[in-house]
């Protein structure tokens, strides 16, 4: 049900278009991952009002019982979307500035409970925030470079490509020589994804 996105362009709207079927558990899991998804393709691809839609429509599905990886990933894209949206959206900059803070204090809660392995996604998320706020240019600077340190430290390349290209958006405002440098890695590492994923899809044919 993602064939919208093929071709040129992505059809937003038909994207947007999703439904559970019902209260099953296989349901669930449809639905759970079927608008983390769209969340996800949302915030990378800078449509933050629909990834904010469809964050809140996934939140019903974050229960005691939800995969932890949905969980995390849940927490990773709507604080990277707040963030996002409290630059785009000065008027309401401190709502968002507060939703953020506080999907970040519980990704941080999750580090200190339950393991390291999405450091790198708080310190990423964390960057996003203080970009939001800090006057300190070089201070945001070196945020970014420590959760993309941490990102590629773990192969979580996509998630390095992503605050890279955050980083170079940031910068945009306010050194263009620092912003070509992100967006330059940002592709890099995108380009990197891209290949590990047809060098995947290759094997699976073979």
């Amino acid at each position: 049900n993602l064939l919208c996105c093929h071709g040129p362009t992505i059809d937003w709207k038909e994207l947007e278009t999703f439904e559970s079927i019902s209260s099953n558990k296989s349901d669930t899991y449809r639905s759970s991952f079927g608008y983390l998804g769209r969340l996800e393709l949302a915030l990378y691809f800078r449509e933050l009002e629909l990834a904010e839609r469809m964050s809140t429509a996934l939140q019903p599905y974050m229960s005691h019982e939800a995969q932890y990886v949905i969980v995390v990933k849940n927490i990773f894209y709507s604080g990277l979307t707040f963030s996002g949206l409290a630059r785009k959206r000065r008027g309401s900059a401190r709502q968002y500035r507060l939703k953020a803070s506080k999907l970040l204090k519980i990704m941080e809660k999750h580090c200190r409970t339950k393991g390291l392995n999405p450091l790198h996604k708080s310190l990423i998320m964390k960057a996003d925030l203080l970009a939001c706020h800090s006057r300190d240019v070089q201070e945001v600077g070196r945020a970014y470079d420590q959760g993309i340190e941490a990102a590629l430290k773990i192969s979580f390349i996509q998630d390095a490509a992503l605050a890279s290209e955050l980083a170079g958006e940031y910068f945009m405002l306010h050194d263009q020589d620092k912003a070509r440098h992100y967006f330059c890695q940002a592709q890099h590492l995108y380009s990197e994804v891209s290949k590990m994923d047809s060098s995947y899809f290759c094997e699976l044919i073979e």
